[in-house]
């Protein structure tokens, strides 16, 4: 019987690295060169080689990449090439099994940048030509058709198109909090009763999920019915935004606790 344990390797930490390793290659497309460390801390599992950092979470479909690479004046530089950012992005979702209609918004963010040149004799600069910098890709998430405001998959290529950096965070939510959202937004369309500010009027009122961001040790889940204010009068200042239950209570800010850093998770993780 002791045996017949012994054998079953599935939940061991070294088949844990090898899923995990398995996922990097056919999802990311990501090829380690010699592994420095591999193993968990906290709630994230990953490995580090060279050059690439890969980890996940345990409790999430959530995801990190960086490669020190790819940047400004390094080896693998950066892509401006926009539509190459999305198509990344939706080839990704799709070997998640995470349908593109789940996409509610999508942008792809992109820096100028120009080199300057101090001349000591003159005491004045020479300015060289504005150029197009790196590209990020922004993708926005929904669930039939309600927005999931805490969902993001951010994403930078190097020239050679592989993943620079990437932060993928879109967890499964669950049946429950789905049908919740919908009797949110049946409560919104029949004149469901929402607070008052001072000074302020509503400016927007929609249904929808907020949880818990990427980097953190819990992830909470709430459907919400999300209200933004904006200031009357002479009145400047930021919208207020709120995130009621369905009897128009606050509900609690999702849980993050505490940051985990790539240099915590490198400092920390098993040698291989």
């Amino acid at each position: 019987m002791s045996s017949d344990k012994n054998k079953n390797t599935k939940y061991s930490d070294e088949e844990e690295i090898r899923s995990t390793r398995q996922i990097a290659m056919s999802i990311f497309g990501i090829n380690f060169d010699e592994i420095s460390y591999s193993g968990s801390q906290d709630n994230l599992v990953g490995i580090k080689s060279k050059d690439i950092l890969f980890s996940k979470r345990l409790d999430s479909r959530t995801y990190f990449i960086q490669d020190k690479r790819y940047g400004y004046n390094h080896e693998l530089g950066f892509s401006n090439e926009e539509k190459i950012h999305l198509d990344k992005c939706h080839s990704i979702l799709e070997k998640l099994n995470i349908s593109l209609s789940e996409i509610r918004k999508e942008k792809v963010v992109k820096e100028k940048a120009q080199e300057a040149e101090l001349d000591k004799k003159t005491n004045t600069i020479k300015e060289y030509e504005i150029r197009e910098g790196k590209c990020l890709a922004k993708i926005y998430r929904q669930k039939e058709g309600y927005p999931v405001w805490s969902s993001n998959l951010l994403l930078s290529l190097t020239k050679e198109k592989s993943i620079g950096f990437m932060q993928l965070h879109w967890p499964e939510i669950p049946s429950y909090a789905i049908n919740e959202i919908h009797r949110l937004d049946y409560k919104i369309k029949r004149g469901a009763v929402l607070p008052d500010e001072k000074n302020s009027e509503i400016d927007n009122v929609e249904a929808g999920i907020v949880h818990s961001p990427a980097m953190g040790f819990f992830m909470d889940i709430y459907p919400a019915i999300r209200v933004i204010f904006k200031p009357t009068g002479q009145t400047i200042g930021k919208k207020k935004v709120l995130y009621l239950d369905r009897n128009g209570k606050k509900i609690p800010t999702p849980r993050q606790i505490e940051t985990i850093t790539y240099d915590n998770f490198q400092t920390r993780s098993k040698t291989k």
